[in-house]
């Protein structure tokens, strides 16, 4: 809601390249850590169950490696292909829109680890029967994120309040771990 209201302050067609942004910011976690996240947590719960800390946390640590592994390239590389993919994907944006887009769509690729991690780290607190941890790190990063784009939206605008949520998730994320 925040950042949606804060959008509408920078002018036409500015909710709809934050939204394009953040929808493309979604498909290398939906596809990578979210899947993670779920396959994991039969066994991430199995191990909290018996009280098999090691296998617990030797599963969680391989799942971090491996997200980081995938993630940081794939992030890197969206980077580096962020004009043209928001150009091939919305060929009728002007040039204007298509950069700005492709420039919140960086900034919150900055967080894209962050991201998967806290899709696979929050199951395994689930896993553990805790359910209040993952909240409080959820609360807290919606106040860091929250009070970064209330900072930041004037400065750099949409790129701005896109790299807030990347702050966010990897506070969030830290927290977790």
């Amino acid at each position: 809601v925040v950042t949606t209201a804060l959008a509408t302050t920078l002018g036409l067609g500015a909710v709809t390249s934050f939204t394009i942004a953040f929808t493309l910011l979604q498909i290398p976690i939906g596809v990578i850590g979210v899947p993670l996240g779920v396959v994991l947590f039969p066994s991430l719960s199995r191990g909290a169950a018996v009280g098999d800390r090691d296998a617990f946390i030797g599963l969680l640590n391989r799942a971090m490696r491996l997200l980081a592994v995938a993630m940081i390239p794939v992030a890197a590389l969206a980077g580096i292909l962020r004009v043209e993919t928001v150009a091939l994907l919305f060929n009728d944006f002007q040039p204007e829109a298509i950069r700005v887009t492709a420039d919140t769509f960086l900034a919150f690729l900055v967080g894209a680890p962050a991201h998967a991690l806290i899709a696979v780290l929050a199951r395994a607190f689930y896993a553990r029967q805790d359910t209040v941890t993952p909240v409080l790190a959820a609360v807290g990063a919606v106040i860091v994120n929250t009070s970064l784009a209330v900072v930041l939206v004037d400065p750099f605008g949409l790129p701005g309040m896109a790299f807030a949520i990347a702050v966010a998730a990897w506070v969030e994320s830290l927290a977790l771990i």
